[in-house]
């Protein structure tokens, strides 16, 4: 899930859709709001963005070398535009641990 911060600043909080993009040259993931019927479904909550993309998140995992059932990333503070659509950095390089 997102935090609220997050999915206010996405504009998906209460329903939407995310894409998560990969750069193959850096390694680099990137989460966005997707505008059309493509991305992951957000569920409807007042309190985050709630979605299901279990094997992006195993990817995430595996990158940041993480081996725990859960975890957190912090999130760049400044997007990324690339054709109209904002790209939100995931930090992977220092993992919350809870």
């Amino acid at each position: 899930y997102l935090s609220k911060t997050m999915s206010i600043e996405l504009g998906i909080l209460g329903g939407g859709r995310v894409n998560f993009a990969h750069d193959d040259e850096t390694g680099d993931w990137y989460i966005c709001r997707a505008d059309d019927s493509e991305g992951f479904i957000v569920w409807k909550d007042k309190r985050c963005a709630r979605f299901s993309a279990g094997f992006i998140v195993q990817r995430l995992m595996r990158q940041a070398k993480v081996e725990r059932k859960s975890v957190q990333f912090m999130m760049a503070r400044m997007p990324v535009e690339i054709g109209g659509v904002s790209y939100y950095k995931i930090l992977l390089s220092n993992p919350i641990l809870r």
